[in-house]
């Protein structure tokens, strides 16, 4: 009895001296748990349980530097062989338009919102695409969009296909347009969050007001001067509503009629530079979409194929 257990001793040290020698603790499968797939040869790391969702890495991390937010493209669609998105679920827009953040974990609907990017030297219509929750399931889905935003006494665009030009991007809100669509931006929509709420807030660069008088004013030389002077003092991108009584009548005529966003259309519609590159994209949706402790959100083409993914 006493010779066996020497025996049985003897042959567990010897395993253990051939473990040490053929490399011991510093083999990948030696911490990679129980194995859901076969045990691989050394220098192939084996995939085993403890994921908590569809991307994440083998570990059940998500990829090294994440903390801020990070776009799964060069991670995912790779050619690694354990890639979550497979060949047959990538999108052929993948690396052509990439979600770049936003304010995704926003507690405020209208706040909430994730910005996508083309990098494509090429047009690419998004109507049709979603962003998904991997975690939720919600969803919302991009539809159509005018290229001249809608406002009392304006003649808009109708309503069309969401197209990214080259390096264009679009902010997409889950809530709803405070003026009823998705818009493209212009030289003149700064005019539109003066009474309404955007998030985030629309840039105020329209035509200065000053160059507006010089360009369009029609009274004399004697009122211009007046008008000039009254002018001066009016900010870009707002319309003025103190109807001053020593304001000439012509002047009064001038700042009614074109320093507002419908008189900024109408001067500006044809203006080489009067679209600008930033589309603003609603999903209507009436409750948030994104976690507010985090999410992976995906981008999906019309196709339901995988444009880019996005965790935070």
């Amino acid at each position: 009895m006493r010779n066996d257990i020497f025996l049985f001793g003897g042959i567990i040290i010897f395993f253990f001296v051939l473990w040490l020698y053929s490399g011991g603790p510093t083999k990948p499968i030696s911490f990679a748990g129980p194995y859901i797939t076969p045990i691989t040869d050394t220098g192939v790391q084996s995939i085993g349980y403890g994921g908590t969702g569809k991307y994440d890495a083998p570990n059940g991390n998500t990829p090294s530097g994440n903390t801020g937010g990070q776009s799964f493209l060069s991670r995912w669609f790779g050619d690694d062989s354990d890639t979550a998105v497979s060949a047959a679920d990538r999108s052929p827009y993948a690396g052509k338009v990439q979600i770049e953040g936003g304010n995704p974990d926003s507690t405020e609907l209208r706040s909430e919102y994730i910005t996508i990017r083309s990098e494509s030297n090429t047009d690419i219509s998004i109507t049709g695409w979603q962003l998904k929750s991997t975690k939720t399931s919600s969803q919302g889905v991009i539809t159509t969009g005018a290229r001249i935003a809608r406002k009392e006494g304006v003649n808009r665009s109708d309503l069309s296909p969401i197209v990214l030009g080259p390096y264009m991007e679009a902010i997409v809100v889950s809530g709803r347009s405070p003026i009823e669509d998705s818009f493209l931006e212009t030289e003149c929509t700064g005019y539109l969050d003066e009474h309404d709420s955007f998030t985030p807030s629309l840039s105020n660069s329209c035509p200065d007001p000053l160059d507006e008088l010089a360009n369009q004013y029609g009274g004399n030389t004697r009122s211009y001067d007046q008008c000039y002077d009254y002018v001066s003092s009016l900010p870009s991108c707002r319309v003025d509503d103190d109807n001053d009584s020593d304001v000439p009548n012509s002047c009064r005529t001038f700042v009614d009629s074109r320093l507002s966003y419908s008189g900024c259309v109408s001067s500006h519609r044809n203006d080489a530079d009067f679209y600008g590159d930033t589309w603003r994209v609603y999903l209507d949706s009436t409750r948030e979409l994104w976690r507010t402790g985090g999410d992976t959100i995906e981008l999906l083409d019309a196709s339901g194929k995988v444009v880019d993914v996005y965790s935070y």
